[in-house]
């Protein structure tokens, strides 16, 4: 089966993108991840760091889709010289890529340390990728329950990560963030935020892991909260139920987001 879809930049141009046997729930995952990419590297581009280059965020999303394996379907107004033209049904392959992670029941082994994942999650998705200068390995983590957990694995190769605060953009909006220094010169930037996605409404907490300056883990959990049933109280974005149950989501996982921290086998 091929999956086709429509999918719109922020320049106005419009591109067909597919990748074999795959859905809209995969391309959604490898979108909103690329999203975040982009705009990361998009701000580091800039002077102040406050909106990300349109440029360097076009090209870094694209490359970045380019490497999970979708391809791109020019529109009709597009055309490729002669010399960039693949034979029909060749498409380009990504640069190989290396695993950063290695992963056993509950332990996550990176960089050089041996981290404890939540009890009761198992890997449903291992995908490692490589684009520009960046390499990444992203793993999909599920529970019995509702709880979804996106992992990402980054190491770049001749820039750095800045400890930006962790993005969060439309269609959702921050209930809180915070950062917190960890051991040496680790730091946590995480964030907790909510809103309406396609007709389901959802809540998160995010949070990057500057292991070093070249090496970051990025953590999402997401679950689907209440609908409001009415509209929230004036100046507010949530309903009271809504609020109860970002604020026990929350509770629960900046919890152990406070305590991601690597360590050695002994200290497990």
């Amino acid at each position: 089966m091929i999956f086709t879809l429509m999918m719109v930049f922020g320049c106005g141009s419009s591109a067909m993108w597919y990748k074999p046997d795959h859905n809209q729930v995969d391309f959604d995952l490898d979108d909103r991840e690329c999203r975040i990419i982009a705009e990361e590297l998009g701000r580091q581009a800039t002077i102040t760091g406050e909106k990300a280059d349109p440029d360097v965020y076009a090209t870094t999303y694209t490359n970045c889709l380019f490497s999970r394996g979708w391809t791109r379907i020019p529109s009709e107004k597009e055309t490729l010289p002669e010399k960039d033209r693949l034979p029909a049904g060749e498409t380009k392959s990504p640069e190989p890529a290396v695993a950063l992670a290695g992963i056993d029941g509950h332990l996550l082994y990176v960089f050089g340390e041996i981290i404890r994942l939540p009890d009761g999650f198992r890997v449903v998705s291992n995908q490692i990728s490589g684009f520009q200068d960046v390499r990444q390995q992203h793993l999909v983590l599920v529970e019995d329950g509702p709880v979804v957990l996106n992992l990402v694995v980054q190491q770049t190769l001749s820039r750095q990560f800045d400890p930006i605060d962790y993005p969060v953009s439309e269609p959702f909006f921050v209930f809180d963030r915070g950062k917190k220094k960890l051991v040496g010169k680790k730091q946590l930037n995480w964030a907790v935020f909510a809103g309406d996605f396609n007709g389901d409404w959802m809540a998160g907490a995010g949070a990057y892991y500057h292991v070093g300056k070249d090496s970051r883990i990025n953590m999402v959990f997401t679950t689907p909260i209440p609908f409001p049933n009415h509209l929230p109280p004036a100046g507010l974005r949530l309903t009271p139920p809504q609020k109860q149950a970002v604020v026990s989501f929350s509770n629960q996982w900046l919890e152990y987001l406070h305590h991601f921290q690597g360590s050695g086998a002994d200290d497990l």
